[in-house]
């Protein structure tokens, strides 16, 4: 009995001292990195959005990182508020990456309750991020015709950005103003002017016909809710007695 603890012993004090040769002392402490740990200046930041009722515009996100050579994806969560929404076409979100991200990089987005999205960036072949500042997507938001001309704004949370290295770097939120301006009544095609278009706009829409850049609550003069002959009108009025 004694013989075999002994050659137990034994086997447990060679099998340590071969650990200890062959892996590396680092390989025996594994964690996930935060953004503090990283020898990196990156910072994020978010253009302002100018949106008429109806209309849409562009929200670009640009980041700094100064070794932006082991970036290979991102992701995010968009906060909007009521009456602002990420646009679609179809079932697509409308979203661009900048050139910043070559080769076979994919965008995903779910939209989940209380106008909160989550957007994500990966690549299905390693392509790196390029350059070190600028913009890195651009989303398209859009505005709900009723929304009233005022200020708000809208925010970027849980930003986190992978590397190659397998570190997750996250990042401060980030707010951003969202700008709705006032509206110009009979202003119908949103151009700053009212004149003799907005009454043919008015005219075709009237008489059912397809029209483009067509904005109703500036073309229903006499806010009824309906659309007739008495708004187009009154835009005539309002054009005949500008003045300008």
């Amino acid at each position: 009995m004694k013989n075999r603890l002994s050659i137990l012993a034994l086997m447990l004090v060679a099998l340590s001292a071969y650990s200890q040769e062959t892996v590396p002392p680092d390989a025996l402490l594994v964690q996930r990195k935060s953004f503090n740990d990283i020898d990196s200046v990156t910072t994020a930041s978010c253009s302002t959005v100018e949106l008429q009722r109806g209309g849409m515009a562009d929200l670009s996100v640009e980041l700094t990182i100064e070794d932006e050579s082991e970036c290979n994806g991102f992701q995010f969560d968009l906060n909007l508020p009521e009456g602002i929404s990420f646009a679609k076409e179809g079932d697509a979100y409308l979203c661009q990456l900048s050139d910043r991200y070559a080769g076979d990089t994919r965008v995903v987005v779910k939209e989940y309750d209380n106008g909160r999205y989550r957007l994500m960036a990966f690549s299905m072949d390693n392509s790196l991020l390029t350059g070190g500042s600028g913009e890195i997507i651009s989303l398209t938001l859009a505005a709900a015709d009723t929304i009233e001309a005022d200020s708000c704004s809208g925010e970027i949370t849980n930003f986190r950005l992978s590397t190659v290295s397998g570190v997750t770097m996250t990042l401060p939120d980030i707010s951003f103003d969202i700008i709705i301006p006032g509206f110009i009544l009979g202003d119908v095609n949103h151009d700053g002017l009212v004149d003799v278009s907005d009454v043919m706009l008015t005219v075709n829409k009237v008489l059912a016909k397809e029209v483009t850049d067509f904005y109703i609550n500036e073309a229903d003069i006499n806010a009824d809710g309906e659309l007739d002959v008495t708004d187009v009108m009154s835009i005539v009025w309002l054009v005949l007695n500008n003045g300008a």
